[in-house]
């Protein structure tokens, strides 16, 4: 059940993420906040995926980017790429809930 509440918070970061280029969202507190949420999630899943030998967690890693452009975005810089790395972040979360339910 877990799983799926984290798939959630990366289905949201993800749509925020594919908007960013047609929003702005310079000075959004929620964003930010969303973005450092982001961050402290794949920071942790990254150790944990370490500690058991897994050096190559691309979910970790995605975490880690997605919520690093998110606060770029609050910041007013926006890539093109941004929301493509914002639908791989939805698709993650779906995943998650998928897998987060089934099991």
């Amino acid at each position: 059940m877990l799983l799926a509440i984290l798939g959630v918070l990366d289905i949201i970061g993800g749509i925020l993420l594919g908007l960013s280029g047609f929003v702005p969202y310079v000075g959004s507190g929620f964003v930010s906040a969303f973005g450092f949420i982001l961050i402290i999630k794949g920071i942790i899943s990254y150790i944990s995926g370490a500690a058991k030998g897994f050096f190559l967690d691309f979910m970790g890693i995605l975490d880690i980017i997605a919520g690093i452009m998110l606060i770029l975005a609050t910041w007013g810089f926006v890539i093109f790429f941004f929301p493509y790395i914002g639908i791989l972040l939805a698709l993650k979360g779906i995943y998650s809930v998928i897998i987060g339910v089934v099991k």
